[in-house]
């Protein structure tokens, strides 16, 4: 027998509560514990790399988190500096599973930047014409595995929409976030290493993503792909869509599990959502 409606709010509110309180969070580096969200606010001590802090509140404000330590202190920090603890079952990257239910959701998914990343804002924009080359040269957002960049808007490159052509290299579509994740190069004899990612998401969240997906289908009937993804021959293909910045995939300075793109920071640039694809010829 469900509670009264009341009763049913608060159970929710307590319950709500305890899964924010299970997150807990490991500092990265030595970082200051505040008794504000602010760097005006003074410091009630600075906490040392390693230490454990368990997520008071799911939202932060201004990139500052409510946190408690271990020592029953509660206060501030930067989430730029807070990053879940590292699991033994997953490599760093493989967040799906291990990593990201410690995270506050985004979009209502457990993924880095869901709601930006799925968003339609761009959809009804002019594309602007891009090189691979140029998407490569863009500078870096500074947006990485820690608690402050998993939730942050749209900015930058990401506030426009884009045409870039390039020749599909791989295709996978078992990713675990159940986008289409495809590798794009300038030249069909260009390494594939030298290639940018770009991403069609399912269908159930806008119809045009379904219709992309089918052209992309279609004007790839003619080639070979391998149970890896590898596409034989290279199809040059046109994409539009939203730009980008993949900060997941930064770890220690470089852009690692990517794909096979590179692992310059520039190789971070994505165009996710792909709004449509075409036809070159």
């Amino acid at each position: 027998m469900r509670p009264h409606p009341a009763l049913w709010a608060l159970l929710s509110l307590l319950l709500a509560t305890t899964s924010i309180h299970a997150q807990t969070y490991v500092t990265t580096k030595a970082v200051r514990l505040r008794r504000g969200p602010s760097t005006s606010d003074s410091v009630i001590r600075v906490l040392h790399a390693g230490e454990r802090v368990t997520l008071l509140e799911a939202e932060g404000s201004n990139s500052f988190f409510n946190v408690k330590t271990e020592k029953s202190e509660t206060g501030w920090t930067h989430g730029r500096y807070l990053r879940p603890p590292a699991s033994p079952e997953a490599g760093a990257l493989a967040f799906t599973e291990a990593q990201a239910p410690h995270y506050p959701a985004c979009g209502g998914e457990n993924h880095f930047r869901w709601a930006a990343k799925m968003s339609l804002g761009q959809a009804s924009l002019t594309p602007q014409v891009v090189t691979i080359l140029n998407i490569l040269q863009w500078r870096p957002l500074g947006l990485q595995q820690d608690l402050a960049s998993w939730c942050a808007p749209r900015q930058g490159h990401e506030l426009e929409a884009y045409t870039v052509t390039g020749w599909v290299r791989r295709v996978r579509k078992q990713e675990a976030d159940g986008d289409w994740h495809v590798e794009i190069t300038g030249t069909a004899q260009t390494a594939p290493t030298s290639c940018i990612v770009v991403e069609i998401p399912g269908p159930s969240y806008d119809p045009r993503f379904g219709t992309a997906r089918d052209s992309l289908d279609a004007l790839l009937k003619n080639s070979a792909i391998s149970a890896a993804g590898d596409v034989t021959p290279p199809v040059r293909l046109r994409f539009a869509g939203a730009a980008f910045y993949d900060g997941w995939h930064f770890d220690r300075g470089k852009a690692t599990a990517h794909g096979r793109c590179n692992s310059s920071l520039g190789a971070l640039w994505e165009i996710h959502p792909v709004f449509s694809v075409s036809s070159t010829s």
